[in-house]
């Protein structure tokens, strides 16, 4: 049978202590591995072990074992079976996939869960999932708060004229603001370093084919390293190396750069409102700000990073500038 990306088996069956034992091994299409050992019966889940791949590919097995077992009251049980579907629901209403590693939401996706805590809270009061609960309240109005005062900063941007850059090349020589003009120009902020280098790789991959379909309309992307290790004599050696190495790993094609930071600082770093990199910002080809987004996008699977490119579509258009 099937259940999301992932295809399970029963390949053999037991018994420990007497009750009939399943073995379950599942696969999903990207390689991933699983094997379950579950009651017949009831389906209680007895171990599992699963492939985690992180970082550039390393492998690593995750295991998990039950050692205990208790029944719910009827009252609690039924709540925390509809807890569980509203969750799924949700999650589907939020278009993230089951195996997703980032825990950021959108502005969208903030607006979809916000009138559903109290529910959730509710369903969850005096069973095993009220801690869950709690946590996921305090982690979305803390994500409410961090769009609210984004959201504020780009309000203070729009329009303005955009600070002026030099930028060292990692790969060497210069990435100037002067020699970008006319363009519209989309500037990333992240780390760029090799290591840690996890899920969702700062969106770089989807931002490399955004740039090569938009290249040719008159778009160019710069990446700015936040690397601090790339400011400092004795260690900016080494980190350009990273960064080169993650520039091979990514097959990036468009320029990454570095200063002391002061050009994060100019446009606001989101991580002093308690938000997180990676920074985008849209600069219109007459030099004016169109754009601030901190965090991560929503992703399209057929379209990749469709808000971006909807702002560069709209920059694109004839009189957008004037």
């Amino acid at each position: 049978w099937t259940d999301g990306s992932w295809t399970f088996e029963i390949t053999s069956r037991g018994t420990e202590a007497g009750e009939e034992i399943l073995n379950v091994t599942g696969g999903e299409r990207r390689g991933r591995r699983q094997t379950l050992q579950v009651l017949a019966d009831s389906g209680l889940l007895l171990s599992a072990r699963q492939d985690v791949f992180m970082g550039q590919g390393d492998k690593f097995a995750l295991t998990v074992k039950n050692t205990s077992a208790d029944t719910l009251p009827a009252d609690a049980a039924d709540r925390v079976s509809q807890l569980q579907s509203e969750m799924l629901t949700l999650q589907r209403e939020l278009k993230r996939r089951p195996d997703s590693q980032l825990a950021e939401l959108s502005a969208r996706q903030i607006e979809i869960v916000m009138p559903k805590i109290d529910q959730l809270s509710a369903l969850a009061k005096d069973t095993p999932l009220q801690e869950a609960a709690l946590r996921i309240r305090r982690d979305v109005e803390r994500q409410h708060g961090r769009i609210a005062k984004t959201m504020d900063r780009q309000q203070q941007l729009l329009n303005k004229d955009a600070p002026g850059f030099s930028l060292n090349r990692v790969t060497g020589g210069l990435v100037d603001s002067e020699t970008l003009k006319g363009k519209t120009v989309v500037l990333h902020f992240w780390k760029y370093a090799e290591k840690p280098l996890s899920e969702p790789y700062g969106q770089v991959g989807y931002l490399e084919f955004l740039y090569n379909k938009r290249k040719a309309s008159g778009v160019e992307v710069v990446g700015i390293a936040t690397n601090t290790a790339l400011q400092q004599p004795n260690s900016s050696r080494s980190a350009k190396r990273a960064t080169r190495k993650l520039i091979e790993f990514m097959n990036l094609t468009y320029p990454i750069g570095y200063d002391d930071g002061s050009l994060l600082r100019a446009f606001g770093d989101p991580r002093d409102v308690g938000g997180k990199l990676p920074l985008w910002v849209v600069i219109s080809s007459s030099g004016k700000v169109v754009h601030y987004h901190g965090g991560f996008y929503e992703v399209d699977r057929r379209q990749g990073l469709k808000e971006l490119d909807e702002v560069l579509r709209q920059q694109l258009q004839p009189n957008a500038n004037k």
